[in-house]
């Protein structure tokens, strides 16, 4: 599954809860920087090392 927000809040406990029941989630961030810190969180608080990081803006230019 692709969350996207995935760097805090309710994209960030939906990759948690999503990779503790086994799915793979890629993590889509504008930040790499928060992106990184969000995907070492969501690794430690779901066990899951099937999480990556996507760094992507998804807004109109």
């Amino acid at each position: 599954m692709i969350v996207t927000g995935a760097n805090s809040g309710m994209g960030l406990a939906t990759v948690v809860a999503l990779a503790r029941h086994g799915i793979r989630v890629i993590m889509a961030c504008r930040s790499r920087k928060r992106g990184e810190a969000a995907l070492q969180d969501a690794v430690r608080q779901s066990g899951s090392q099937d999480i990556e990081l996507m760094i992507c803006d998804l807004g109109s230019a």
